[in-house]
């Protein structure tokens, strides 16, 4: 009986152990132990924070840039896991999320990781979602410069070797339920779809992130969606997918400058509340938004 009852209490503590929240903190000018246990003590790279965020954890980042490699494999993303929370806008010294100010403590996640000012050997997606929950949560970042467009390698036209030169979020079979705040995608490039930020959902997939207060500026696409493309429905509601966004001097090549969306299943249907689009363009038609069914 002893046994069990020890058994049991062991059987609870790894349970409360493994459903445990922590916080990572990510400084690249900290000088203390960079185990990212405390600001003076942080991670200077904030990769080394998502490889130990598992789904619950936050992870707290101060103003600076951040590229996802050092070395010149543009293959390489930020790819948090499902679950994990990221919080950009801290000076370095904050104790609490209210204390924050992402304007005045810009973080920049960059895809410039070779040659500075050199866009041909950039990142191909600076961050990259997979099948990330309704948990999940990008807030306070500048998200730029990088370069979808390696046609060549590319299996398909959605493949992420040519979209989303910014965010690219994959739904495959499952769902894509993340939540984008208070971010930038700046000056991103894609060969196809999503400049700034695409959208891939599958048709028998959930494709329904929420961006809220964000904005998609000097994006393009050579071919659809400037600023975002997404492709994909969903069977749930989750309130507006765009509150509060602005969608400037974005292009696209073919159509959609500031968004292209193609909804291929589920009830619910794009909705933007509250959202402004000024000076995007598209060669053939669709300055401000487009879809397959849009003409002239």
């Amino acid at each position: 009986m002893k046994n069990s009852i020890l058994l049991l209490i062991a059987i609870i503590g790894l349970t409360q152990v493994s459903f445990a929240q922590n916080r990572f903190y990510v400084n690249n000018s900290a000088l203390g132990a960079n185990n990212g246990q405390s600001w003076s003590d942080a991670f200077t790279d904030l990769q080394n924070a998502l490889q130990n965020a598992q789904p619950g954890d936050e992870v707290w980042v101060a103003e600076g840039s951040y590229r996802p490699t050092q070395t010149s494999d543009r293959s390489i993303s930020f790819e948090p896991r499902s679950g994990v929370k990221l919080y950009g806008g801290f000076a370095g010294n904050e104790t609490d999320l209210v204390q924050r100010d992402w304007s005045a403590h810009p973080v920049f996640l960059s895809g410039d990781i070779g040659i500075s000012g050199d866009s041909t050997d950039n990142s191909y997606n600076v961050v990259y979602l997979f099948q990330p929950d309704s948990s999940t949560l990008l807030d306070g970042f500048t998200i730029c410069h990088g370069v979808a467009d390696d046609l060549p390698a590319s299996g398909n036209a959605r493949d992420r070797l040519v979209c989303g030169g910014g965010l690219y979020v994959e739904s495959g079979s499952w769902d894509a339920f993340p939540n984008v705040r208070n971010c930038r995608f700046w000056q991103n490039t894609a060969y196809i779809y999503g400049g700034g930020v695409m959208l891939n959902g599958q048709s028998d997939g959930n494709m329904m992130p929420r961006f809220v207060n964000c904005r998609f500026d000097e994006n393009r696409s050579l071919g659809n969606g400037g600023g975002l493309a997404r492709f994909g429905g969903s069977w749930v509601e989750r309130g507006a997918d765009f509150e509060g966004c602005a969608f400037s001097q974005n292009m696209a090549g073919q159509r959609g400058g500031g968004l292209y969306f193609v909804d291929s299943q589920g009830a619910n249907k794009i909705t933007l509340h509250n959202c402004a689009f000024d000076h995007n363009t598209a060669v053939l038609f669709g300055g401000g938004g487009a879809s397959p069914g849009t003409r002239p």
